[in-house]
């Protein structure tokens, strides 16, 4: 199977918390590889969500110390895939300081026919602990019962300009006396584009139209200094949450919804479709 598309009900079940996933098979017959390969499937986990309608990016995280033969590529490295278009990014910084002065990020554009099969495949997961818009701020028990029994956290926060962001929580704050908590979401870096899709496109069109054309067996990137912005939120159960730019100047602003979510046992999880054998 070689699809991109996220279906309407994956795409309800993404803003509800539930994981997604890439699930593919590279081609071994592209001139471009150094040796031949066998086939094989991978797969990789979207830590980090960014959706606006019915528009996603989904990014791995940025890792470090990638083995290259006998050297170590030190440079920090994420995979991104996108239901917009037949491309995906891979991602590249040799440091979040150095990324935040220059205030742009390495992203290196491919096909998606890289993939000899390609799909999304989502995963209901997760447990909601709570949520803003069912749940008083010190109706907590859940999230307490969570945190001390050291689940992993995941936070879905909708802002007001009505952007989804999806990520894994870094640590979690747990007020004992009022009840009230405060999570903070995993650091990392992201290229505008994720949030404002059409300029991306735009780009694409006007200097490597080919990347645009569904039937393309190209294995020939582009490769754009795209402009950043740190991926870093504290969210507040009374309303209230701070990005990056709001961190710096001690203020918050109100969200339209915030929801928590713990991961369930595996025995408990069920996906919700799988690729073509």
């Amino acid at each position: 199977m070689f699809s991109y598309a996220i279906s309407d009900e994956d795409l309800r079940a993404l803003a509800q918390g539930a994981s997604l996933f890439t699930v593919m098979e590279p081609r071994t017959d592209l001139d471009s590889l150094a040796l031949p390969q066998d086939p094989y499937l991978e797969c990789l986990p979207m830590n980090y969500l960014f959706m606006m309608d019915s528009a996603v990016w989904g990014m791995t995280g940025h890792r470090g110390s990638l083995f290259s033969g006998q050297s170590v590529d030190g440079a920090m490295t994420a995979f991104a895939y996108t239901n917009t278009a037949p491309v995906y990014a891979v991602l590249r910084h040799q440091s979040f300081a150095e990324s935040l002065r220059s205030g742009s990020v390495s992203a290196r554009v491919m096909h998606l026919r890289m993939y000899e099969r390609f799909q999304f495949t989502v995963r209901d997961d997760m447990e909601l602990l709570w949520t803003s818009t069912h749940h008083d701020p010190v109706e907590t028990d859940a999230v307490r019962a969570a945190i001390q029994s050291g689940a992993r956290l995941k936070a879905v926060l909708v802002l007001p300009d009505g952007l989804t962001v999806q990520a894994p929580v870094h640590i979690p704050y747990y007020r004992t006396g009022s009840g009230h908590f405060d999570i903070s979401t995993v650091p990392d870096l992201a290229p505008q584009f994720f949030v404002q899709s059409q300029t991306l496109v735009s780009e694409l069109h006007a200097v490597h139209p080919e990347l645009l054309n569904p039937d393309s067996l190209s294995d020939r990137g582009l490769t754009l200094s795209a402009p950043s912005m740190p991926v870093s939120f504290d969210m507040f159960s009374d309303g209230t949450y701070a990005d990056p730019g709001m961190k710096q100047s001690g203020t918050r602003s109100a969200y339209l919804s915030f929801s928590l979510y713990a991961h369930k046992p595996s025995r408990q999880s069920r996906q919700t479709h799988r690729i073509n054998s």
